[in-house]
């Protein structure tokens, strides 16, 4: 079994992991697990329903104990077609037990202690910390793995930044307003390094004016669409510009997060995007509203985020010369 280093760490230990990862699109592994019974269960003994597998070491830590107590709690606004498997190295009567006190009832918990092959078929297995992995599968085909939701890919990446004009800027906190600009900034320095594709969108331009100069410098080589629908989709011309980047994932800037931000959020999640919201490069008039909409986006699916975690993910490796670059840019 092949070994990668320095992808990860761990309190700021090195870890290592072990095997091949999975990737959407892959056909998805088979296992043979068995259930709370110890009647046998295959991948296929869920076949024709979509299945999120979450495979952990064990029920009794903290760690999967919050998952999957989570897990359970969100199965209530699944539809009816998909079922949630949370495998893990625990006996299938300790399992039994384990569900039992914690009132899972929505969760579908499977022994792998046997085998041991199911973890490393939907996992990357880990020398120092056992399994950890959660994947989603329809019609044989990995369909979504947490890794390639949450962890930003230069490759995959469009920067959209939404409304940040002078007349709205007129309205908004001064020293947020601020940190906002340096944020988006930072963003659109690293774009243009990493060759990543950058849009800007504007809100009735004639009554709330053009997209703040500092910026609009920084985005020089970016398209710039004017909109009347609150949701930058509601632009064709966006919407087309962005099926043509062949970019999946989507890192959203602007304001008022309430309003656009949110509207253009949901509609890129019920569009298939993997949409990350930039929380302190996004902001409202009302600290509660911006609170509000990070919360509903989140809901939605987006993924919350900072301008630091987007940039070091980017790039992620030190010691390069983009690294030394645009580091600088957040000292």
């Amino acid at each position: 079994m092949s070994e990668k280093t320095g992808i990860i760490t761990f309190k700021g230990n090195p870890m290592t992991l072990l095997g091949a990862d999975l990737k959407v699109g892959d056909a998805a592994p088979d296992f043979a697990v068995v259930d709370n019974g110890l009647a046998p269960v295959t991948l296929s003994s869920y076949a024709g329903k979509v299945r999120i597998i979450s495979a952990v070491p064990s029920l009794d830590t903290p760690v999967c104990d919050t998952e999957t107590r989570r897990f359970n709690q969100e199965a209530a606004s699944l539809p009816g077609n998909a079922v949630v498997l949370t495998v893990s190295l625990d006996l299938p009567f300790a399992q039994k037990r384990w569900c039992g006190a914690a009132g899972i009832d929505r969760v579908v918990t499977l022994s792998d202690y046997r085998e041991q092959r199911c973890c490393s078929a939907v996992t990357i297995p880990c020398h120092q910390a056992g399994y950890g992995r959660i994947i989603m599968i329809e019609n044989g085909e990995v369909t979504m793995s947490i890794k390639g939701s949450f962890f930003l890919e230069r490759e995959k990446a469009v920067l959209v930044v939404i409304d940040v004009q002078e007349k709205l800027c007129v309205a908004m906190d001064d020293v947020v307003l601020k940190q906002l600009v340096k944020n988006i900034g930072i963003l659109l320095e690293s774009a243009a390094e990493l060759d990543i594709p950058v849009l800007v969108t504007e809100q009735y331009v004639k009554g709330l004016g053009a997209t703040l100069p500092e910026l609009k410098e920084k985005a020089a080589a970016a398209s710039s669409y004017e909109k009347m629908a609150f949701s930058s989709c509601g632009s064709a011309e966006f919407v087309e510009a962005l099926s043509a980047t062949g970019r999946t994932q989507v890192i959203i800037t602007g304001m008022e997060t309430h309003v656009c931000v949110l509207q253009t959020v949901i509609e890129l999640r019920e569009a298939g995007f993997d949409v990350h919201v930039v929380k302190d490069a996004v902001m409202s008039r009302s600290k509660q509203n911006w609170r509000t909409a990070v919360h509903a986006m989140t809901l939605a699916g987006a993924i919350p985020t900072c301008t630091e975690s987007v940039l070091f993910q980017l790039l992620k490796v030190a010691g390069t010369d983009e690294f030394k670059k645009l580091s600088k840019l957040v000292r």
